[in-house]
């Protein structure tokens, strides 16, 4: 069985993704022995929608996203249903506000919530499902992307899911 990892960037616009969202790069990095890894702009998630519906069912899907790609990860995840997502993993999503609750097509999710993203408004999201585990963080926004806690944390969930 393949399977297939979203990473969806964060950063103030979608391009900018990629210089905003080093610590998401490097946990990509660490996640390619675990199955075919697609780092995207949040503002690609209309294209992941339709790669994933693209997909055969048998195929597994792992959505994660760093601010706006974790609350961008919602919205895929709402997009596919009734696609099965075998997990969701949120760094500090963003923003709050355009939160979408997981439905139950999403089996697992990790909300890293940050209680002091000092950071504009943005970041302090949080997942809301029955299948969502809160981990609580207290840092700045920017600099959640780094933190290895939480990306050995995530390398577990996706070490878990792919078997």
């Amino acid at each position: 069985m393949t399977a297939h990892i979203y990473v969806l960037m964060g950063g103030l616009v979608g391009p900018d993704g990629i210089i905003d969202s080093v610590g998401m790069t490097q946990l990509s990095h660490r996640l390619q022995k675990y199955g075919v890894v697609r780092e995207l702009f949040w503002s690609d998630f209309d294209m992941v929608e339709g790669e994933i519906r693209a997909l055969p069912p048998e195929h597994t899907i792992i959505l994660i996203g760093y601010s706006g790609g974790g609350s961008r990860a919602t919205w895929v995840a709402k997009a596919v249903y009734p696609r099965k997502i075998k997990l969701l993993v949120a760094y500090d999503p963003s923003p709050a506000w355009q939160m979408v609750p997981l439905r139950d097509n999403v089996e697992k999710a990790l909300s890293y919530h940050n209680s002091a993203p000092l950071m504009f408004g943005l970041g302090g999201g949080r997942l809301v499902g029955r299948q969502v585990e809160i981990i609580e963080v207290a840092q700045q926004h920017l600099a959640v992307q780094f933190n290895e806690q939480l990306h050995v944390r995530t390398i577990e969930a996706v070490q878990l899911a792919v078997v």
